[in-house]
């Protein structure tokens, strides 16, 4: 059967995908906190998502950059050992809750 040039069961069809994305489109396992990026008082990893907090972070991951350039060259375990103790300690530093 035709319907305008199109065969309805090319109507039906597309028509059943458009429904299934946009279901899917709404469709969101994720909480609502999890969607927008803003800080939520009552959620306890809110500063994750604060500005201080992400610039603290790309600090961090800085400095383990620039801590592996120099353990790729200078190739030792005693230089492994001393830039990966004080990567650790400077993210822990960096990244900590307290004020």
């Amino acid at each position: 059967m035709r319907c305008g040039g199109v065969a309805i069961w090319t109507r039906i069809a597309v028509g059943h995908c458009m429904d299934l994305r946009n279901n899917l489109v709404d469709f969101n396992p994720l909480p609502d906190w999890h969607r927008d990026h803003r800080p939520d008082r009552r959620h306890p990893h809110r500063r994750r998502y604060t500005r201080g907090y992400r610039a603290k972070r790309q600090l961090a991951q800085t400095c383990w950059v620039c801590g592996g350039l120099l353990v790729l060259h200078y190739p030792t375990l005693s230089v492994l050992l001393v830039i990966g103790l004080a990567s650790t300690f400077l993210s822990f530093m960096l990244l900590d809750e307290t004020d």
